[in-house]
């Protein structure tokens, strides 16, 4: 993906304003200012200095300030994104029963999240537990394990009264 940003410093060519482009290039998982940045940046300041105008030169740290808040912003804006498409791809083989697959990247996930995000992973985290724990092919105390590992992502997801004594007697 490709952001174009024009940047205009100075009056307009009347007087002698100069005008540049930068364009912010999205690689993969970094944002790189583009090499014309820093020249037309470095231009700038050098002509600023060199005429004596230190409001282009405070233009111009101000216009580096903007750019660099707008590329960490890009950044971040992918990182979530990344998160979420991978959270979709698990979710799918939670809902394949791969429970033993979607587990550990759950908990990948869920240690870079926070708030509600982190919450809503911490769910699926439980009844990925959960699911494993009601084949009835598992002792009971098999059974108790998994649980206790689901109550300790969502405290909701068990409701069976006897399942939660066994539970806290097992403690």
């Amino acid at each position: 993906a490709q952001v174009e940003v024009i940047i205009g410093i100075g009056g307009g060519s009347d007087d002698g304003g100069l005008r540049g482009t930068v364009a912010l290039h999205v690689v993969g998982q970094a944002v790189l200012c583009s090499v014309a940045m820093v020249l037309f940046l470095a231009k700038e300041a050098v002509v600023g200095i060199m005429a004596k105008k230190k409001s282009n030169l405070l233009k111009n740290v101000i216009l580096l300030v903007f750019v660099a808040g707008a590329g960490a912003f890009v950044y971040v804006q992918l990182q979530k994104r990344q998160l979420i498409m991978r959270e979709n791809e698990v979710t799918a083989w939670l809902n394949q029963a791969e429970y033993d697959r979607a587990l550990p990247a759950f908990k990948q996930i869920h240690g870079q999240l926070s708030g509600d995000d982190r919450a809503r992973v911490a769910q699926k985290i439980a009844l990925c537990y959960k699911a494993k724990g009601d084949k009835p092919e598992l002792s009971v105390k098999e059974q108790v394990e998994f649980f206790r590992q689901a109550l300790k992502y969502d405290e909701s997801c068990i409701t069976d009264p006897n399942m939660l004594r066994l539970i806290r007697k097992s403690e």
